[in-house]
Formats: C-alpha cells, sequence, structure tokens
C-alpha cells in the first residue's frame, strides 16, 4: 500500500516531467528556428546556385554580426 505522501511524490515527478519537456521545446526554440533557416536555405541553394546561396548566407551573417556589434 503507498501512503498519500509518496503518491504525491510521484504525481510531482510526472508533473515536473511534462513541464521539462516543454522548457526544452522553448530552451531549443531559437535552435529549431536556426536549423529551420538553414533547411530552407539549403532548398532555395538548389534552386539559385551553390556561390550564389553562399554568398548570401555570409550577407546574412555578416549583417547579423553588423547588428550585434
Amino acid at each position: 500500500m503507498t501512503s498519500s505522501a509518496s503518491q504525491g511524490a510521484v504525481e510531482q515527478t510526472i508533473g515536473m516531467n511534462t513541464n521539462s519537456d516543454v522548457s526544452w521545446v522553448l530552451a531549443n526554440l531559437p535552435d529549431l528556428i536556426v536549423v529551420g533557416v538553414v533547411i530552407l536555405s539549403a532548398l532555395f541553394a538548389f534552386y539559385r546556385g551553390f556561390v550564389r546561396e553562399t554568398l548570401a548566407i555570409a550577407g546574412w551573417v555578416g549583417a547579423a554580426f553588423a547588428t550585434i556589434w
């Protein structure tokens, strides 16, 4: 037989796992956005050409650094 205290601990653990799953997604949301942009850029690269897309990505990276600094 389980006591109500141990049952409460189990419920808290389950709730913590649910919250950590949500916070994992929120913490990695910027990473997921960057991956999405890279995938879209790769698809455009097939259409536009490798050199042109490489220069475009370098321009975006340079613009990002210029904005930060």
